[in-house]
């Protein structure tokens, strides 16, 4: 007799286990129901990592609030509102079609409104003192992802799953703030003010990461890791080669109008010497021979 060869019997089958009857049809049962109602149960998970921030998010549409943060109240207010309704227009139509749909004429206008905003939004939030490299570079790296996804369904032919790509990656919203208020359990020193920044980067880049994956974006996790990466290292390349202009050129001042460029390093070393030659004389004119 093969010393392998297990008998058969009761506990027989590929390990020499069997599944209980009940059990195999639970679970038959268990996947047929969240088969069925998917996008029911889509809708209630987009309610529920949201619903604990709504009332700090509409509280943006304030106009005092928003100058009073430094952004202007139209992209804020459009930010705030486009965003869900491009969500949950979404999927109200998956409910009603019970298949992914595709993207039509008023998806894309929403998502230019959103977008539009998103990038006036980062363009104030860039030039200021808070905005670390990182969070910089995270927020801009999110807008092109979230632009690169959406137009490749659109001129993909409508492609649904794109489109679909593209709504699943706003819930980067929910994560980040589901992870941002997690960090501090993980570890205490992330509660501290000292060391917000450092928790505003960690659950940037975390939450971006869950984000894609989550959308189901093609080798998501390395094209955003490796698009963050590039705009840092790109921006302070820029910006160290935008301090030898004069602030009235034409080049500088179409790159600072952008955003995209390091205005940390920029304030930093704006009283440095650069590498432009000067003749000796009183430090603030070339000399000049007579």
């Amino acid at each position: 007799m093969n010393s392998t060869a297990i008998p058969s019997g009761p506990m027989s089958g590929s390990l020499g286990l069997q599944i209980p009857e009940w059990l195999a049809q639970s679970a038959v049962s268990t996947v047929s129901t969240v088969s069925k109602y998917r996008p029911e149960l889509e809708t209630l998970f987009v309610l529920a990592l949201y619903s604990p921030f709504l009332v700090q998010t509409f509280s943006y549409s304030s106009a005092k609030l928003s100058r009073a943060r430094g952004y202007p109240y139209l992209p804020i207010l459009l930010h705030i509102f486009v965003g869900p309704m491009y969500i949950l227009r979404y999927h109200a139509r998956y409910a009603a079609l019970r298949v992914w749909p595709e993207p039509e004429i008023t998806d894309l206008v929403l998502f230019v409104l959103f977008n539009l905003s998103s990038f006036v939004i980062e363009l104030y939030r860039s030039k200021s003192e808070y905005a670390t490299a990182v969070i910089r570079s995270t927020f801009q790296g999110a807008i092109l992802i979230h632009t690169g996804i959406f137009a490749a369904s659109w001129y993909g032919n409508r492609d649904a799953g794109l489109f679909r790509a593209s709504v699943k990656f706003l819930n980067w919203f929910g994560w980040f703030r589901l992870v941002q208020k997690s960090l501090p359990m993980l570890d205490p020193r992330l509660g501290q003010m000292k060391n917000f920044a450092t928790r505003f980067e960690l659950a940037l880049v975390s939450s971006t990461s869950l984000a894609v994956w989550e959308a189901g974006v093609p080798a998501g996790v390395p094209v955003i890791t490796a698009t963050i990466v590039t705009l840092v290292l790109g921006e302070r390349a820029l910006a160290r080669m935008l301090l030898r202009y004069p602030d009235d050129n034409p080049l500088k001042q179409l790159v600072v109008a952008s955003g995209y460029v390091d205005f940390n390093y920029m304030k930093a070393h704006a009283n440095q010497p650069t590498d432009s030659k000067v003749e000796p004389g009183d430090g603030s004119k070339p000399l000049v021979e007579l």
